[in-house]
């Protein structure tokens, strides 16, 4: 992931609102879609094809069999037949936080290692407002798929 500076974001929920939001539509680069998924679903057709409109030349699209999406694109028991390779975002220092002084409430994870607790602790964040988020030492990467699943 670091060296490549992208991860994998998988199924229909993640991968749709990440195309159809202005502010990470961008990020994405590739939709690998299994072929019975894309066939049986016309919503997953017209949502990729509408994301394409605007990015054509931008995003790659494959589609493949399930037998080569469960080997190569998923480490869940149960894949869900659709993912995307996302850049991930540049980080962001403390210096482009703002002025230091006006409160504001921040999440500071050490030594969290289990992606599920940390994408968990990410998502509750959000929920109540946190302006952002310092992983000290020890934490798993953000950017896991697991931790992004969660």
């Amino acid at each position: 992931r670091l060296e490549t500076m992208s991860t994998v974001v998988e199924g229909p929920r993640m991968v749709f609102d990440l195309l159809e939001n202005p502010k990470t539509a961008s990020l994405v680069r590739q939709i690998v879609v299994a072929l019975p998924d894309y066939e049986a679903r016309p919503d997953y057709r017209s949502r990729l094809n509408a994301a394409l409109q605007t990015r054509r030349d931008d995003i790659l699209v494959q589609l493949i069999t399930p037998e080569v999406f469960k080997k190569t694109c998923s480490d869940t028991v149960t894949p869900q037949g659709i993912v995307a390779i996302v850049d991930i975002p540049p980080s962001t220092t403390s210096e482009e936080y703002g002025d230091c002084h006006s409160p504001s409430l921040y999440l500071v994870l050490d030594g969290v290692s289990d992606p599920g607790n940390v994408g968990t602790l990410l998502r509750s964040s959000l929920a109540v407002g946190v302006a952002g988020i310092v992983l000290l030492e020890g934490c798993c990467d953000v950017f896991n798929p697991k931790a992004v699943r969660s």
